[in-house]
């Protein structure tokens, strides 16, 4: 009786783990996917602008912010609540390698384990938002040249 319960267990378990690791792939390949389309609009943008250059010339200062408005969504909408998420996926993938090793002698599931204990100062989360200050500041740049381009009024 003892075995089949344990049987039962394992097997529940390692649904459990096969849903929340193709759960975990999902997330992070919705991540990337969405962000290649979120940069490929701000990249269509500018390049409409700038062959009707002529014709929105009244709307060309703005044209870095609407950039900038789909790299913030994707950023913060996106980015940080999914990868929250593949967060959460991780941990509990951890916690069922722990329980598996413990009930299945001479098994050691690490995957998600070693993965959780990669995390450090060079972190791809740590990448993406040191790229996405530094875009939102060019951006903020690139407005006040299309806003001013001959400098600030800065004489009183």
């Amino acid at each position: 009786m003892y075995e089949e319960e344990n049987n039962l267990r394992v097997t529940c378990l390692l649904k459990e783990y096969e849903e929340a690791a193709e759960c975990f792939r999902h997330t992070y390949a919705t991540i990337w996917q969405s962000g290649i389309m979120f940069a490929t609009f701000s990249v269509a943008v500018f390049g409409f602008f700038f062959s009707f250059e002529d014709k929105l010339k009244l709307y060309l200062p703005y044209l870095p912010f609407v950039s900038l408005g789909s790299i913030l969504v994707w950023w913060l909408m996106v980015f940080e609540p999914m990868n929250h998420y593949g967060d959460v996926r991780q941990e509990r993938c951890s916690k069922i390698e722990e329980v598996l090793s413990s009930i299945v002698p001479n098994l050691n599931m690490r995957h998600f384990k070693d993965y959780g204990a990669a995390k450090g100062f060079l972190r791809v989360r740590l990448g993406v938002r040191i790229l996405a200050v530094t875009i939102i500041i060019l951006m903020l740049l690139l407005a006040l040249t299309f806003a001013f381009p001959s400098g600030l009024p800065l004489d009183p």
